[in-house]
């Protein structure tokens, strides 16, 4: 088995791009961002535009790219990283939950969609990395 691909799939993470909402960035948008901060190829699985348009990052089978390293129980190496487009406030200088009805209704379609192939626990990066600086909205009552 590649090194790069998941061994198993027990989480999706819904993530952001840390976004301004006036930025409307594209897969190719993020894997040339990505690129240039060092990654391989584009961070996340999927990613959610502002128009509820879900597009393909990096190719489903590898692990993903945007958890910490020393993650305990959710990692890259388990789970599905999803991002929404967005998540900063228009001046770029704090987080702010400013998806759009579209993308709330692309997500719960396309988490139903992976549920039918994987068995998993779907949360937010917050919940995965116990950190203040991810999205904060509850995942939960979007995708169930």
């Amino acid at each position: 088995m590649n090194n790069n691909n998941r061994a198993r799939t027990d989480f999706i993470v819904v993530h952001s791009t840390r976004t301004k909402p006036s930025e409307n960035l594209s897969a190719k948008d993020i894997t040339l961002k990505h690129r240039k901060e060092g990654y391989f190829h584009n961070a996340f699985h999927y990613i959610i535009k502002r128009d509820g348009k879900i597009e393909e990052g990096r190719d489903i089978e590898m692990s993903g790219a945007i958890l910490p390293i020393n993650q305990p129980l959710i990692t890259n190496q388990n789970s599905i990283a999803i991002a929404l487009v967005g998540g900063l406030s228009q001046d770029g200088a704090n987080l702010d939950t400013n998806f759009t009805f579209k993308q709330f209704v692309s997500l719960r379609d396309l988490v139903k969609q992976l549920k039918k192939k994987y068995s998993v626990e779907v949360v937010g990066c917050r919940n995965a990395t116990n950190s203040n600086s991810c999205i904060f909205f509850d995942v939960q009552a979007i995708v169930d």
